[in-house]
């Protein structure tokens, strides 16, 4: 059976572009990419947080599985963890409303994706986070250029290929002339004919023509997609070897570090004297809004500047033992930064209260101190699979904060530590339908309440279709119908 190598025209060791293969690819590859194009029109189209977000995600790892079987392509263990990752993110979508996640949920599922489908061809062993940028950016203008070369592969298959194959490619054509052609058509007959323009009057009033324009776009960018991303992945293009980077002088890097951690040691002294040790109390004259909100803005911004300076140096300087000793205190130092941070944000959160923005704060803290201990490993353990061991966390912690069910737990909190009218107020406004249990169980008598909660939830349940199903909006329409009755039995026993 032929390889990814030699099936896609254009590869192989002669490297020339050969006509047979052109046909070969142009029957394995078109049903195919219809077909995928279809289902995932079906199943995306204006819909990212339902239960066909699951749908698309196996279809998804099914194509490729019967791509890569088709091609004699091997499925490398770690490509499983990602289609796992891909699966769950599309459940977590369907019992959800939260817009933050819902996007990057789908935004998770196509990277993830993208570097499923690296790993699979290409060695990657000692690629950066840098480097699977690039490809990942390659491959995707890779595959706009490839269109001219699906046009050339259909001119050949059409040449090459019986009388009842080319009759599907004629068909496929022929929709595509078609339709603008109808279009203008049906225009110009609207205003021809008074019957003729009632009936479409009717029509248009069940079928957006947007909507039908959207269909199409839509499935013409996945048809393209899947066809010319395929197209473009077989040929191999991004060069496997990774360079090494530029070796600096570590004289240069003990400078800058030993200033800087000089520097660090007296801020994070500071820190554990006034904060740690003064059990959260704030210097005289310091009200918490000044100084949780100003002072984490600035540690969580050089604590990001901390995570890229370690990395820098490892890469890019000479292997040195005063280097890593002073990496060492530099980190440990970024420690205490990020400690600093979240708990000057708790104090924050404890003055006034929870949302969802400081969840992701305290969240984006966490993933950082797990992230800066991958870069500790790496300065004492050379071998240490960095990018790797990044990528596995990022993604678990991502999973964490898409299942956690954010607004519900803002909701929980703040209930719990008392809040006023206003704030439930806020909080009916801002929360999505993951919170309705909470804010319903809080103010089920309230009739104000329950009108809000309707209002701002009327968009999302007004999408609850078979098609666009989703568990939480289901979820919270369910408990304010409940609460409507509950509050018109108890005025009709009054």
């Amino acid at each position: 059976m032929e390889t990814i190598e030699t099936a896609v025209p254009g590869t192989g060791t002669a490297k020339t572009v050969d006509d047979e293969s052109r046909a070969r690819f142009f029957e394995r590859m078109f049903v195919p990419s219809l077909v995928y194009a279809l289902f995932s029109t079906i199943f995306l189209y204006n819909n990212f947080s339902s239960v066909t977000l699951t749908l698309f995600g196996a279809l998804t790892i099914g194509f490729t599985l019967f791509l890569m079987k088709n091609f004699s392509v091997k499925v490398k263990r770690g490509c499983w963890f990602c289609f796992a990752v891909m699966i769950l993110l599309s459940i977590s979508s369907a019992f959800t409303a939260n817009r933050f996640i819902l996007f990057f949920n789908f935004a998770g599922i196509v990277l993830v994706y993208g570097v499923a489908v690296l790993h699979l061809l290409y060695n990657d062993t000692k690629w950066s986070a840098g480097k699977y940028f690039l490809s990942l950016l390659l491959t995707l203008l890779g595959s706009i250029e490839c269109l001219g070369d699906f046009a050339k592969d259909a001119k050949v298959y059409s040449k090459k290929s019986s009388p009842s194959a080319k009759n599907i490619l004629y068909v496929f054509i022929g929709i595509l002339i078609a339709i603008p052609l109808v279009a203008f058509a049906m225009f110009l007959f609207h205003s021809a004919d008074l019957v003729f323009g009632r009936m479409m009057d009717d029509i248009m009033e069940r079928i957006s023509v947007e909507t039908v324009f959207g269909v199409i776009v839509f499935f013409i960018v996945m048809f393209v997609i899947s066809y010319c991303g395929v197209r473009y992945a077989g040929k191999k293009s991004i060069t496997e070897e990774v360079s090494g980077p530029r070796q600096f002088s570590p004289v240069v890097a003990v400078t800058v570090l030993f200033m800087m951690t000089f520097v660090y040691l007296a801020f994070s002294l500071i820190q554990i004297k006034y904060l740690f040790l003064g059990n959260g109390t704030l210097p005289d004259g310091y009200g918490y809004s000044y100084y949780a909100r100003q002072g984490f803005f600035q540690l969580l911004t050089v604590s990001v500047m901390n995570l890229v300076i370690v990395l820098f140096t490892l890469r890019h300087f000479k292997d040195n033992m005063a280097v890593k000793i002073l990496l060492f205190v530099f980190s440990c130092c970024t420690y205490i930064m990020i400690a600093s941070a979240a708990l000057r944000m708790g104090l924050y959160i404890k003055a006034y209260r929870l949302t969802a923005a400081r969840i992701i704060v305290l969240w984006t803290l966490a993933v950082l101190a797990v992230l800066l201990t991958g870069l500790v490993l790496r300065i004492f353990v050379p071998a240490f699979p960095l990018f790797r061991f990044s990528f596995v966390v990022v993604c678990l912690s991502y999973l964490c904060l898409s299942y956690c069910r954010m607004d519900k737990i803002v909701a929980r909190v703040n209930l719990q530590a008392g809040c006023s009218d206003y704030d439930l107020y806020l909080m009916s406004r801002e929360l999505s339908c993951d919170a309705a249990f909470e804010l319903i169980q809080a103010g089920a008598e309230d009739e104000d309440l329950i009108n809000r909660l309707e209002q701002s939830y009327s968009r999302d349940f007004e999408k609850n279709g078979i098609r666009t199903f989703n568990f939480s909006r289901y979820k919270a329409r369910k408990l304010i119908e409940e609460a409507e009755n509950l509050q018109k039995n108890s005025m009709v026993q009054n």
